[in-house]
């Protein structure tokens, strides 16, 4: 039987991890980051490709990464317990922009809390 984490093709499986205590906190990695020094990923990557026309959304510093891809990213901190997300974005096909994302536990809190109450509200008791 073939191994179900090997690569096939040259293309990585996906990476999805969920919280023990809470399995609806799950989360689709687009890659994982072993940072200089380490032997195990500490880091998560999100990858986005975006238009030329979404250019100044991106800015020069970790202040300016818009909010979508800053929430994915912390969310993807709270179900992996990571301190850490990179965010790559290819901007207009040929503008590369790396980004530094650190962990925030009170935004964090916000995130999980609002989630939480979304799960609750509209899969558990069904509300539309």
């Amino acid at each position: 039987m073939p191994n179900p984490t090997a690569w096939s093709n040259g293309v990585a499986p996906p990476i999805v991890r969920a919280l023990a205590d809470a399995d609806w906190m799950r989360v689709n990695l687009d890659s994982e980051v072993i940072e200089p020094g380490e032997i195990e990923p500490t880091a998560l990557l999100e990858c986005k490709n975006r238009s030329q026309y979404q250019s100044d959304e991106w800015g020069g510093d970790e202040d300016n990464i818009p909010d979508e891809p800053a929430i994915q990213s912390l969310w993807g901190m709270a179900v992996t317990g990571y301190k850490v997300a990179y965010l790559a974005a290819l901007v207009g096909g040929n503008d590369l922009r790396w980004y530094r994302l650190e962990r925030d536990e009170e935004l964090l809190a916000h995130i999980v809390e609002h989630a939480a109450t979304w799960w609750r509200t509209h899969v558990i008791e069904g509300v539309e």
